[in-house]
């Protein structure tokens, strides 16, 4: 995931005095997120913030705030790593209006991976409601835009986590539905690895104790062929937690 974010522009303005430089710099990134100043005008506001990452930062928000901020906006920045971040955003703004538009940014952001990990996880979270079937189309779709070879898996692995935490049923069983099945069960099999990393040893000694399958639904449903931890499961991982 990418590392970088945003300066807290209001909490800059609130701790500086007014005549300080700080203030004005403040001033003028919060004015670079308003939609409503033309664009040439936030970006110029911009360059006149001190310092490069606060200066970057101002200019990646102000292209990535307007409607209208385009690639050649980002490339104007002159720091390399504010440079790509705004691409990196300007790609993850365009993904439901022109989703092989978006895909083309991540090429040039330097974060090319992350990138197009972003757009395949928006994509996918869009459509936890849908079956596997239902999307098959889109997926593929979406997999020869990106052009990666793991792009399908990563797709399945986090439409898998997005529906279970939306409470929804998921099961290997689903990639039954689709004509090539392999990286749907992959996808599933690595989102059950990760919810099993996150949710720790505590969510699984409590399952053996309750009798209920390690990953369920909120009604007690397994789902990705989740089981009850065994005895000698419990007995070799959650004896020392009594």
């Amino acid at each position: 995931m990418l590392a970088l974010f945003m300066l807290s522009w209001s909490t800059l303005a609130c701790r500086a005095s007014p005549e300080t430089s700080t203030h004005g710099d403040a001033q003028r990134m919060l004015r670079a997120l308003d939609p409503e100043q033309p664009l040439e005008e936030a970006l110029s506001g911009c360059r006149e913030v001190s310092g490069t990452d606060r200066r970057g930062d101002c200019l990646s928000a102000a292209v990535t705030s307007h409607v209208n901020g385009r690639l050649s906006d980002c490339q104007g920045i002159g720091s390399a790593r504010w440079r790509s971040e705004c691409i990196f955003r300007l790609a993850e703004g365009a993904r439901e209006q022109n989703l092989a538009h978006a895909v083309a940014l991540c090429r040039d952001s330097g974060f090319e991976r992350e990138c197009w990990g972003h757009l395949i996880q928006d994509e996918a979270l869009g459509r936890v409601a849908q079956t596997p079937r239902e999307q098959a189309e889109q997926v593929a779709t979406l997999a020869a835009r990106i052009g990666r070879a793991d792009s399908e898996g990563l797709y399945w692995e986090e439409w898998a986590l997005g529906r279970y935490r939306a409470d929804l049923m998921v099961r290997r069983e689903d990639c039954g539905e689709l004509d090539a099945p392999k990286a749907c069960v992959l996808g599933l099999r690595r989102a059950r690895l990760r919810l099993e990393a996150e949710l720790g040893v505590e969510n699984q000694c409590q399952a053996f104790q309750e009798g209920r399958p390690e990953l369920a639904l909120s009604d007690g449903r397994s789902v990705l062929n989740s089981a009850i931890p065994s005895a000698a499961v419990n007995a070799a991982i959650c004896g020392g937690m009594e």
